[in-house]
């Protein structure tokens, strides 16, 4: 089963949004299980994920939240 997802984050500022989007730009992952990437439009941070199974989406997701959610509070 492939499973997908996208986060749409909105910033306050596009150099907040930018910030994050360098941050994060080294998690970016490519493997047999999951894959993801970022794209930058404006304020809005998008993160897509594919995954094979749930499992491999959850973990990918969580570790993206918890990282924005430590970019959000700076």
């Amino acid at each position: 089963m492939k499973v997908s997802s996208v986060l749409e984050v909105l910033f306050d500022s596009e150099k907040s949004a930018q910030d994050a989007y360098k941050t994060l730009k080294s998690e970016e992952s490519s493997s047999e299980r999951v894959g993801s990437s970022l794209e930058l439009k404006g304020k809005k941070l998008l993160v897509s994920v594919e995954a094979k199974d749930p499992v491999a989406m959850r973990a990918v997701l969580n570790s993206y939240l918890r990282y924005l959610s430590l970019i959000k509070k700076l």
